[in-house]
């Protein structure tokens, strides 16, 4: 097995492919190896569902692993985004990521980093990705995740649920129909704050679908994942 062209990287380490002669049989995550990496893999290789990535094995070069994972070819569902979905094929992908958590949280996790670049896509089927920030509930702590995707109870600084991953797919709803774009990124000199404000007092533009109200309610009065109705 070779390793093939780079196709993504972050602060977390580096995603590429895995060919077997030129053929892409599966991707592996390189990164240095610490704590996070080993709580990822730990976390990770327990999920076997139809829309999470499959992990398939992981291994140790002195202070580099190797998570070696499903190959989805298709892009993400900031592709989908940027090229004008109608609202019954968002819905359409949006019942799968509530499958993908419906299932994540009833294995005790909370992804903390739900977003369009982390749905892959193979063929129509979406695929969560990416564990490097989640962590085991029923509650957890930390400004962790992207921050225009952050319910208000992170931004606040408070401790947290599940429901921040509701709120994240609401967000990834609203997002899919306008080109990628949150609805709390607003035109400003300051844009991050502006956008902290009007995440913290849950101020929605109006063409918010009926659907995914529910999403951006208070934390006392949001719906579970299993409650959701989409």
């Amino acid at each position: 097995m070779q390793r093939g062209r780079l196709l993504g990287f972050g602060k977390f380490g580096r995603v590429f492919e895995l060919l077997h002669g030129n053929d892409i049989v599966m991707v592996g995550k390189y990164s240095e190896r610490n704590k996070y990496m080993d709580a990822e893999i730990e976390m990770h290789s327990k999920l076997q569902h139809p829309n999470i990535v499959a992990f398939i094995k992981s291994y140790h070069y002195g202070s580099t692993s190797l998570m070696c994972l499903e190959y989805c070819p298709n892009g993400t569902l900031m592709t989908i985004a940027q090229r004008e979905p109608k609202v019954k094929e968002v819905m359409f992908y949006l019942r799968q990521l509530r499958d993908a958590l419906v299932y994540v949280h009833s294995m005790n996790i909370i992804h903390r980093d739900v977003k369009l670049s982390n749905l892959l896509l193979k063929g129509t089927v979406v695929k969560l990705a990416d564990f490097g920030l989640s962590a085991y509930g029923p509650t957890a702590e930390g400004y962790i995740g992207t921050e225009v995707y952050m319910a208000p109870e992170i931004i606040q600084r408070q401790t947290y649920n599940f429901l921040i991953d509701v709120w994240a797919l609401g967000v990834c709803g609203y997002a899919l129909l306008h080109d990628g774009k949150s609805p709390f990124e607003v035109p400003d000199d300051d844009e991050l704050q502006v956008g902290r404000y009007y995440i913290q007092n849950i101020m929605l533009p109006d063409d918010v679908l009926p659907a995914l109200k529910p999403c951006f309610l208070r934390v006392d009065s949001r719906p579970n994942i299993h409650e959701l109705q989409l």
